[in-house]
Order: C-alpha cells, then sequence, then structure tokens
C-alpha cells in the first residue's frame, strides 16, 4: 500500500480495534491479531499515565496489520505508527476540541511525518457519560435528535471532512442505533466509522448491514481479552 491511508478512502471495510495507550497490555493484543481484526486505532481522550510509543512498538512487532493513531491531544503524537485520524468534536461545542488541540497538534504532525486525515467525530447519547464527554467538556448529540444529527452530518461534508466516526463513547451501555447508521449513511458519501457499546456479535453485523465502512471496538476487548475470536465467522456486508 503505497499510502497506508488508502486503507480508509478506497473502499474497504472492517473491525477496528482501539487500544488505550494507559489500558493495554501484550496478551490482549496477540489475542486480538486474528483475520477478523483489518487494523488498529491508538489513542484515548487523555493520557493519565501511560505513553503512546510503547503501545505502538508492541503492536509492530505483533502484528503486520496498520496501526493508525487517534489522539486525544498532542501528547498521544508518536511513531512507528501508519497515519493519523485527525478528529475534530463536531458534536461539542467546545473550541478547544473544535481547533484549539489540532493547533497544538500541528507542529508535532508536521515533525513527525505522518500521513493525516481529517475526521468529523460526532459523540451520540450513548446510555451514560462518557470520558469523552468528561474531558472535552461536551453533551454528545440526543439520539432522538435526528434533525441535529443530520445537519451536524451534511456540515461536515460541506467542510470537506475525509472520514466520518460516530460513536456512543467508551463503555456506552448501547450502541449507535442502527437507524442512525442508516441515516448516515445516506447523508456521508466517503467513509463511515461507528463505535461505542457494541458488546456483541449480531450489534456488530447489524452495523455493517446498516452501512458502516468500519466497526470499532474496545471496551469490550478489555473486559474480554477473547471477545475478537468470538466473532468468528464475522460477517461484514
Amino acid at each position: 500500500m503505497k499510502n497506508p491511508l488508502d486503507f480508509f478512502t478506497k473502499g474497504s471495510k472492517g473491525l477496528l480495534v482501539l487500544l488505550d495507550p494507559d489500558k493495554w497490555d501484550v496478551e490482549r493484543i496477540k489475542k486480538s491479531n486474528t483475520p477478523e481484526v483489518s487494523a488498529y486505532l491508538v489513542g484515548g481522550s487523555k493520557l493519565e499515565r501511560g505513553s503512546t510509543r510503547p503501545l505502538l512498538k508492541t503492536l509492530k512487532a505483533i502484528t503486520q496489520k496498520p496501526v493508525f493513531l487517534f489522539p486525544g491531544d498532542e501528547f498521544q503524537l508518536a511513531k512507528p505508527a501508519d497515519g493519523v485520524l485527525l478528529p475534530v468534536l463536531l458534536s461539542g461545542r467546545n473550541a478547544d476540541y473544535l481547533i484549539g488541540k489540532q493547533v497544538l497538534m500541528a507542529p508535532v504532525l508536521n515533525r513527525l511525518k505522518l500521513p493525516v486525515l481529517s475526521m468529523a467525530y460526532v459523540l451520540i447519547e450513548g446510555g451514560k457519560p462518557s470520558s469523552t464527554q468528561r474531558v472535552t467538556r461536551t453533551k454528545p448529540l440526543p439520539a432522538s435528535d435526528v434533525k441535529t444529527f443530520e445537519n451536524t452530518l451534511r456540515a461536515a461534508n460541506y467542510l470537506g471532512y475525509a472520514l466520518l466516526y460516530i460513536e456512543a463513547g467508551s463503555g456506552a451501555s448501547q450502541s449507535v442505533s442502527n437507524h442512525l447508521i442508516r441515516r448516515a449513511r445516506r447523508l456521508w458519501p466517503r467513509g463511515l466509522i461507528v463505535g461505542g457499546g457494541f458488546t456483541g456479535k449480531t450489534a456488530i453485523e447489524q452495523a455493517f448491514k446498516s452501512g458502516a465502512d468500519w466497526v470499532v471496538v474496545g471496551t469490550a476487548l478489555e473486559k474480554n481479552p477473547m471477545f475478537v475470536n468470538e466473532l468468528a465467522p464475522l460477517h461484514i456486508f
């Protein structure tokens, strides 16, 4: 793959594993390195004690799958990684996460020379407060407010973001509904990532069937290291 970010822009689909630099271990990574997983995302709302580089080095030693950064701030940027999904939190109104953090990340990205894709990031109410809400001091979009959800996606499209990531937050008690995924698919012409609250094979397959290009799992793997193995065979529509 000449440009690693072609993974997200050339029509591929698959399951993504999100690893938090504060919450990982080698055995969990080894168990998740299965044919069902297409790539890894590395990042968290905020680093409390860990650092990104050791996790990236471990991933590169264990797997040949692509590894992409999904950074919450400039302190989570490091090598070795295949690229960066640079999020802009469009569901909130905190200027730090609309442009402030990205300005702080810009010189680090320039120094690292990693490929970057801009990503509209939309947080949906997931049944309980998420770490993203707490750290960013923003509110998620209500799952019932379809009009605001759709207009947010329209705005993201007009602004030219390369990817859209809609999620219910880490450890959500309910994932983004298939109804909202279908609406997002009708409105969004490019790569669509969906995450948060996926705890079983049926829900993941239904998300793909509803139009997701990639489904992200993270907390489920933290709770059950064999989670990815239990998904086999995973049907991606």
